[in-house]
């Protein structure tokens, strides 16, 4: 399955630490790869409908057409509020 950063969550990443980008990129990647990247996966209710753990960090994103459209990258204290 293919991943499509919105300019907002490139954004953030090209700001974040280099550690903290290479490690949000491969877990990115690993869910990604996987046959149901779903499963991994929590339902939330926002205008992006999933959202990926990655450490401390939240990845919210939309599934459309075989693609992992990540609209925003932010801490877990910001991604709720």
């Amino acid at each position: 399955m293919k991943i499509f950063l919105s300019y907002a969550a490139q954004a953030w990443l090209e700001n974040a630490p280099a550690d903290l980008h290479a490690r949000i990129i491969e877990k990115l990647r690993f869910f990604a790869d996987q046959p149901d990247p779903l499963r991994f996966a929590e339902r939330i209710f926002d205008p992006l409908p999933y959202r990926f753990r990655v450490g401390g960090y939240r990845a919210k994103f939309k599934l459309k057409d075989g693609v992992i459209h990540i609209g925003q990258i932010e801490r877990r204290d910001k991604a709720y509020k």
